[in-house]
């Protein structure tokens, strides 16, 4: 580095106080200087070709002058055309850019100098580049764990140290400290997480290492999700009939149509077409699935209200509406929700909204090897449920033990 460029740096740093970043600000600047818009404003600031973005001008250390920086727009255009949500999400953009910069983010982290990260900006610097490259849900986990830790490390006075003195026993102790307080899966899904934020530091050369890389899982039991009995089943069935109906249609959704609960969660009115008797799902990282709805569903679907396209099915207030939460709250919410059920009719642990699942699943089986042999059941039954292979459908019915084998006592005579 040139004894000029280390003079300019320090005249701004250390004689005029002044930051190396200007001020972030939005295009069009009306949409940050006004709080309140006509319709006709709205309309005017949301047709098309007029473009937001976030932007802000950097210490170039090459010429040691300010220069503009790439606009930054992160979908907002094109994922969000309703001007009040796009107001929102423009302003959090802003805010989040501005958390950035002040603690410590360059657009020039090629420079030795610039690139001298603490902990917590090395960390939202990384989740700012995950928020690009994942779904919204797998970011929010991601943002979560990252929290806790960086909640950890602020505890222990560690939060603002330069990110390069994070040691790999820091990152065990944090992990350690999970496993204690929760559970060794709960720990893994820390590791997994946080591992994947720190790779792309290293990539970005904001960190040498990743010490997450070299830390192993932790073996884990698994608890097994137990089908209902019969007769266990009818009564939940009849509880929720009399306690709570609109779970009970949760569940026969889930159960019915074979669907993940965080699946149901993202169903919209859109979604549903009655006059074909069919629904889109929109599976994570794949395209829109189609499946059929079952005539014992139908007249549920046919007594709501699917005006409203973007209305979610479901929601805390037991009809179709508006649900403006990470979907990892939506289906915890309803995993909630079944919880006190559980409590209520003491329902163990290996009791979940899965076991739902495989009850029905081992009930269709059960009836379809009665008239099919097993080739033409597992062909059927793997249409119902969504399996993508007939291995894939097999190696599930032996883990639900929707086969037994009949009795061999004939045999030890």
């Amino acid at each position: 580095m040139s004894s000029l460029l280390i003079a300019l740096q320090s005249a701004y740093k250390n004689v005029y106080k002044v930051k190396p970043y200007s001020d972030v600000r939005i295009y069009p600047s009306i949409i940050g200087e006004k709080s309140r818009f006509t319709k006709e404003e709205k309309v005017e600031l949301t047709k098309t070709g007029v473009r937001w973005y976030v932007y802000f001008e950097y210490l170039d250390p090459l010429t040691g002058k300010m220069k503009r920086q790439n606009p930054i727009t992160l979908g907002v255009n094109r994922d969000f055309p309703n001007f009040d949500q796009r107001r929102k999400r423009i302003l959090i953009i802003k805010e989040e850019i501005e958390n950035l910069l002040s603690n410590g983010y360059s657009p020039y982290p090629n420079n030795t100098e610039l690139k001298a990260f603490n902990i917590k900006g090395a960390i939202q610097f990384g989740l700012e580049l995950k928020k690009n490259s994942v779904n919204p849900t797998t970011y929010g986990d991601y943002e979560s764990r990252c929290s806790k830790f960086m909640e950890y490390l602020s505890n222990r006075d560690m939060l603002l140290s330069p990110v390069q003195s994070l040691t790999k026993k820091h990152c065990n102790d944090f992990l350690n400290h999970i496993s204690k307080s929760s559970s060794s899966r709960n720990r893994n899904n820390y590791l997994a997480a946080i591992r994947s934020v720190f790779s792309d530091l290293v990539s970005n050369e904001i960190v040498s290492v990743n010490h997450f890389d070299s830390i192993k899982n932790l073996k884990t039991t698994t608890i097994r999700n137990r089908s209902y009995t019969s007769a266990s089943l009818q009564t939940i069935i009849e509880y929720l009939k009399a306690n709570d109906p609109y779970l009970l249609s949760f569940i026969q959704l889930f159960g019915y149509n074979f669907l993940r609960p965080v699946e149901i969660c993202r169903l919209q009115c859109r979604d549903i077409d009655l006059s074909e008797g069919i629904l889109y799902v929109r599976a994570k990282n794949k395209a829109d699935k189609i499946k059929r709805i079952p005539d014992i569903l139908l007249n549920y679907f046919q007594s709501l209200d699917l005006s409203n396209d973007a209305y979610f099915i479901f929601t805390p207030n037991d009809a179709p509406g508006e649900w403006d939460t990470l979907e990892t709250n939506k289906r915890g919410y309803f995993g909630k929700r079944f919880a006190k059920v559980k409590a209520k009719l003491k329902l163990g642990n290996e009791y979940t909204l899965y076991s739902f699942r495989h009850t029905f699943t081992k009930k269709i089986y059960t009836k379809l090897i009665k008239k099919h042999t097993e080739q033409e059941t597992l062909e059927r039954l793997q249409l119902i449920t969504g399996h993508e292979s007939i291995a894939g459908l097999k190696n599930y019915l032996r883990s639900i033990d929707a086969k037994l084998p009949e009795d061999w006592s004939d045999y030890l005579k």
